[in-house]
């Protein structure tokens, strides 16, 4: 005898205004909490959230985030009548997560960490913002091993989104204002997994050590689509995206403008890690020293393919300045770059 079973998805409703039941089985009734549908969602339910800002806790636990269950979607950008999805406009109707749990405007008090996505955990239509997530100690080692990395905590690792030990979709998002040690934006590791990143805007990130806006780790595949990344800063390397330790990231219809680094300030590659850039644009970004549009740093010269990689493909590279150098290219030992119908406008 088989017994057959049908899971049945569901659909709930978080509205901060909300003055029903908060049972969050319609607008009407909705949770004004994204918390409470979180705790109730199960795998393929999807999260309907109006506009309005929700923060990860109403006390001051900066610990606390908001964390998207395996196969769980929250959607932003709803009204607070809709009865589609194509019906909610998340331009207009601005849904934004705040790490500002204390409402001051005091970084120091804000969250670390504001959404951990879980495998095939999707969030789509959020303003992402105000992580703040500097560890005090001063003798801390700028640059983690891989077992380091792997037992780590995330003290100083990651901010607004972070996929670790998992990887999720982030889709027409904006993650601005965040500051971290490493990813301030977006942090990604989860060695063999692909995280996918889809119309996003990385605006105003800031990371001390690696990748101002996406730090990407331990074989971690990113796919960043259709985004753009302004005015990202690391006073270390990669001011808008840093991969190491064998991470390979394909990007597709991206920008990346007025970034900042001491060394890479768009895209760096540490580590045997591979990136691959097709229709893209690098324009107007700064580095300190090295590399201003592209670089590639150490690798393991005693492992097969330990060399560092990027390929370009119908891009551009414009304007870019290295102050010190001079180059907006850094290569080292065997690292190589492959260019395809890619012009280079600076030097």
């Amino acid at each position: 005898m088989f017994i057959f079973t049908h899971i049945q998805a569901s659909v709930i409703f978080v509205n901060s205004l909300a003055a029903g039941k908060n049972t969050g089985q319609s607008w009407q009734e909705a949770y004004t909490s994204i918390q409470s549908a979180l705790e109730l969602a199960k795998a393929n339910d999807q999260i309907w959230v109006a506009e309005g800002t929700y923060y990860p806790t109403k006390g001051n636990n900066r610990d606390k985030s908001f964390i998207i269950p395996e196969k769980v979607t929250l959607l932003g950008g709803f009204k607070g009548d809709e009865k589609s999805i194509n019906q909610r406009d998340f331009e207009k109707n601005k849904t934004i997560l705040s790490g500002d749990i204390l409402h001051n405007g005091i970084k120091e008090t804000f969250s670390k960490h504001i959404v951990f996505l879980k495998d095939d955990a999707v969030i789509d239509g959020f303003t992402i913002e105000n992580a703040y997530n500097i560890e005090t100690l001063a003798n801390k080692s700028n640059h983690l091993t891989p077992t380091l990395i792997q037992n780590s905590n995330l003290e100083g690792t990651g901010g607004a989104v972070v996929n670790f030990k998992s990887t999720g979709i982030v889709n027409n998002c904006i993650i601005q204002n965040n500051t971290a040690e490493k990813g301030a934006g977006a942090y990604n590791m989860a060695s063999g997994k692909t995280a996918i990143f889809n119309n996003v805007q990385f605006l105003r990130n800031y990371s001390t050590v690696r990748g101002g806006a996406m730090s990407n780790d331990l074989g971690t595949n990113v796919i960043l689509l259709n985004s753009k990344f302004e005015k990202n800063k690391c006073d270390d390397k990669g001011g808008a995206v840093y991969n190491d330790f064998f991470s390979n990231t394909l990007i597709i219809n991206t920008t990346f403008t007025k970034n900042e680094a001491e060394n890479a300030a768009t895209i760096g590659n540490d580590g045997g890690s591979k990136a691959i850039l097709l229709n893209s644009d690098i324009t107007d970004n700064t580095a300190q020293i090295l590399g201003s549009a592209l670089y590639q740093g150490s690798y393991n010269a005693n492992i097969k393919d330990g060399s560092n990689s990027m390929v370009l493909i119908n891009s551009t590279l414009s304007n870019n300045i290295s102050l010190t150098n001079g180059t907006s290219i850094f290569t080292w030992g065997d690292d190589k770059y492959y260019f395809y119908n890619t012009n280079v406008k600076d030097g």
